[in-house]
């Protein structure tokens, strides 16, 4: 599938920024704010996010592997990787939690297409967790734009379109969808296989449109989804104290966006730290959180059918 080649060795590697990254990962992206919109406002958003200083003062880390026959092998961005594993485990551990306990909850709330109670939250923890997996050989052990970085950006953007899909179902008003877990299984493969097929090819906004679109739309209907249960005293304090604690961890990286890569290159001289490890560490935050939410949610559901 990939050879010796694909891996950053020295033969073959250069040194990434964060500017860099966002060209490869996101084309559309870079070509409109470097392009329609100076042009459309008269500012430059890639100077601003990016500062010129900092693409050549804070390059991507690498750690050299030393191999055999004098050859060597750089790991890139290995502070990163601890938080990846971070989201691995919390994607695991969701996903196993909500498989051992939804039978003995749908018991006792006696309602399979209780929202909180959907098999599409396990589904979503496991893309999670294969997303954080994904991403480590996008983001640590392959040379960006190689075969083999190529074919695992397409299974990073596949498992986080999906991961943000199901969370959407899990809200979604199909209650014969919510209580089946067959059902919900069938979709995510059906699901999955389309977005990997359009993850390999070749078209404009194709990141953007699998995934950061899906994130967006998903965030927006729980949110929406949320509120109108608060103006209906549906929801705990509890369960209202774990969602606005999302809703902060999820809005940091956007607020910090225009400031992390220009402070944090001055404060620590390299990328050890970075704006991709803030959305990283937001977004394993953010899931973390989620297991506690909907802790809260299915507490609040199951009080109700205790009265």
């Amino acid at each position: 599938m990939w050879n010796v080649s694909d891996m950053c060795d020295d033969l073959h590697h250069r040194d990434f920024s964060s500017l860099d990254m966002l060209k490869l990962i996101f084309p559309s992206t870079y070509s409109f704010l470097s392009h329609q919109v100076p042009y459309l406002l008269g500012i430059s958003v890639i100077d601003r996010l990016f500062p010129p200083w900092t693409v050549r003062q804070c390059p991507e880390i690498r750690w050299e592997v030393e191999l055999p026959e004098e050859r060597r092998l750089y790991l890139r961005n290995p502070t990163l990787i601890l938080i990846q594993l971070s989201g691995i485990l919390v994607g695991i551990v969701g996903a196993l939690h909500w498989f051992h306990g939804s039978r003995r909850r749908r018991e006792l709330v006696a309602q399979t297409s209780t929202w909180c109670l959907s098999w599409s939250w396990m589904f979503s923890f496991l893309w999670f967790a294969a997303m954080n997996a994904s991403s480590v050989l996008v983001h640590s052990f392959f040379e960006p734009i190689s075969p083999a970085w190529r074919l695992w950006l397409a299974c990073d953007v596949t498992a986080t379109g999906m991961a943000s899909t199901n969370a959407l179902l899990a809200i979604a008003p199909l209650p014969q969808l919510q209580g089946s877990l067959t059902a919900v299984t069938l979709l995510n493969v059906l699901l999955g296989t389309i977005a990997a097929n359009l993850s390999l090819l070749e078209w404009s906004w194709r990141e953007e449109m699998l995934y950061v679109l899906p994130t967006i739309i998903a965030a927006l209907a729980l949110s929406l989804s949320f509120l109108g249960r608060v103006r209906r005293s549906e929801a705990s304090r509890k369960e209202i104290f774990f969602f606005l604690l999302m809703v902060l961890t999820g809005a940091l990286p956007l607020l910090l966006a225009p400031l992390s890569t220009p402070a944090l290159c001055s404060v620590l001289g390299s990328l050890v730290f970075g704006l991709v490890h803030l959305a990283f560490l937001s977004s394993v935050n953010i899931y973390l959180l989620m297991m506690f939410w909907l802790a809260a949610a299915r507490e609040g559901e199951e009080e109700k059918k205790r009265k």
